[in-house]
C-alpha cells in the first residue's frame, strides 16, 4: 500500500496524541516533582495542536504559509521538549528557566519562518531536526545506565521515540527524492512513516508511564537507604554496603576496614542550645566526612550521633591508624553555627575485617569498643560543661 487517505491519517493521529496528552498529564499530576514530566506534557500538546492545524491545512483548498511554519515549529518544539525532558530524567541537566524557554520558541519559530521560504528546505529541515532530536532524546534514555532493569525501561522508552525520528527522518529523505517542485507542491506521507509514526505516539506514551514508575520506585528506594537530616546513607543502606564489601573481600580474599564515630558532648549541645543546633552541628559533621572519604568508600550516618566509614581500600593495621588520624584532623575543628562557635571534635575507633571479626556484628563491636576507648582516654566520658562544649558563645 503506497498511499492512505491523508485526512483519515491525520484524525487518527490526532486522536492517539489526545489520548498521549491525556496520559501524560494524568502523569504529572501524580507526581509534579518527576523531573521531564512537565515538558513531555507540554510537548505532548504542542505535538497534538500541530496535527490538528495540519489537519485544517489537509482541507483547506488554498494552504496557509503561516499555517504550515505554525505546523512546523510546534513540532520541532515538541521534539525538542522529548530530548530536554530526556536528559532532566536522566538529571544530566537541571531545569531552563522561563526566558532560556522563550528565547528557544523565538529561535524555533525564526527557523520554520526562514526554512518555509524554499519549498524543498521546508520540509527538509524541520523533518530532519525533529528526527535528530528524537535520535538524541533516545540516546539520552539509554546512555550509562547502570543496572538491567534500569536498561529494560528506558531502552523501551527510546526505542519508541526513536521510531518517531525514523518517521520524520523517512519522510525527510522522500522529500529529498522528489525530483522537481512541482511534485513537492503534492508531497504528502506514504504508508509506512505514518504507520511507524502511529506506533510511535502510542508506545511513547507507555513508555514514559514505565519510565516515571521506575525513576519514582527508585527515589522511594534512595529515600529508604538515606538519611533525611544529614543525606547520608542511614544504617539500612550502610548494613546493606557492608554486605557487599564482605562478599567481595570474601570472594577475593581481600581486606576491608571499618570506623565508628561518635560526636563529643552532643547531648550538651541539645540540651543547652537545642536540636536546631544540634541537628545543624549534626549536618556539618556529615559534611566534613562526605569531604573526607574517597571515591571508593562510604560515610553513613548509623544514628543519633554516630557515624560509620566504610574502608575498602584499607589493607593493613598501619593503613587504619593512618586513617584514623588523617580523620582526627580533617574533621575536628571549630565551627561557626547560628552565630556561635563551637568546638566539634570525634571520638572514633576502626576494625580491620578479618583480624578483628569474620562477620559485620564482631567488626562492629571490635570498632564499637576502640572507640569508647578513644573516648575514655580523651576524658569525654564525663559531662562536659557548656562552657567547654562551646567556645566564644
Amino acid at each position: 500500500m503506497e498511499s492512505l487517505h491523508l485526512p483519515t491519517m491525520v484524525m487518527l493521529i490526532i486522536f492517539i496524541q489526545i489520548l498521549s496528552c491525556l496520559t501524560m498529564f494524568a502523569t504529572w499530576l501524580i507526581d509534579r516533582q518527576m523531573p521531564g514530566i512537565g515538558l513531555w506534557s507540554l510537548g505532548s500538546t504542542v505535538n497534538l495542536a500541530a496535527f490538528a492545524i495540519y489537519a485544517g491545512l489537509t482541507t483547506a483548498e488554498h494552504e496557509s504559509h503561516l499555517g504550515v511554519v505554525a505546523v512546523d515549529a510546534f513540532r520541532v518544539f515538541a521534539a525538542l521538549t522529548a530530548f530536554v525532558g530526556a536528559l532532566q530524567l536522566r538529571q544530566f541537566i537541571a531545569p531552563l528557566g522561563a526566558q532560556a524557554w522563550l528565547l528557544i520558541c523565538a529561535v524555533i519559530a525564526a527557523f520554520s519562518w526562514l526554512v518555509n521560504l524554499d519549498i524543498r528546505l521546508g520540509i527538509l529541515a524541520p523533518d530532519a531536526t525533529t528526527a535528530v532530536l528524537a535520535v538524541l532524546a533516545s540516546i539520552t534514555l539509554v546512555w550509562r545506565n547502570t543496572s538491567q532493569s534500569e536498561r529494560k525501561v528506558y531502552g523501551i522508552t527510546a526505542f519508541f521515540i526513536s521510531l518517531a525520528g525514523l518517521a520524520f527522518g523517512a519522510r525527510a529523505l522522500q522529500a529529498w527524492a522528489v525530483p522537481d517542485e512541482a511534485q513537492l507542491q503534492t508531497f504528502s506521507y506514504a504508508a509506512m512513516p505514518f504507520a511507524i509514526m502511529l506506533i510511535s505516539i502510542a508506545g511513547w506514551s507507555s513508555g514514559v508511564i514505565m519510565a516515571c514508575y521506575y525513576r519514582s520506585q527508585q527515589r522511594m528506594l534512595a529515600m529508604a537507604r538515606e538519611d533525611a537530616l544529614t543525606g547520608l546513607p542511614n544504617r539500612r543502606g550502610l548494613e546493606e554496603a557492608l554486605a557487599r564489601v564482605l562478599a567481595l573481600a570474601q570472594r577475593e580474599q581481600t581486606r576491608f576496614g571499618i570506623i565508628l564515630i561518635d560526636l563529643n558532648r552532643f547531648k550538651q549541645v541539645n540540651d543547652t542550645h537545642g536540636h536546631a543546633l544540634g541537628d545543624a552541628l549534626l549536618q556539618e559533621l556529615a559534611r566534613r566526612l562526605r569531604d573526607f572519604v574517597r571515591d571508593a568508600d562510604m560515610a553513613g550516618r548509623v544514628g543519633g550521633d554516630e557515624f560509620l566509614l566504610i574502608l575498602p581500600g584499607v589493607q593493613q593495621p598501619q593503613d587504619l591508624q593512618n586513617t584514623l588520624a588523617r580523620l582526627q584532623r580533617s574533621v575536628n575543628g571549630d565551627v561557626r553555627l547560628q552565630n556561635l562557635e563551637l568546638s566539634l571534635s570525634i571520638s572514633a575507633g576502626g576494625a580491620l575485617w578479618p583480624e578483628d571479626g569474620q562477620s559485620i556484628d564482631a567488626l562492629m563491636s571490635h570498632a564499637d569498643r576502640a572507640m569508647y576507648a578513644c573516648k575514655r582516654a580523651r576524658g569525654e566520658q564525663r559531662s562536659a560543661a557548656p562552657e567547654e562544649v562551646l567556645a566564644g558563645a
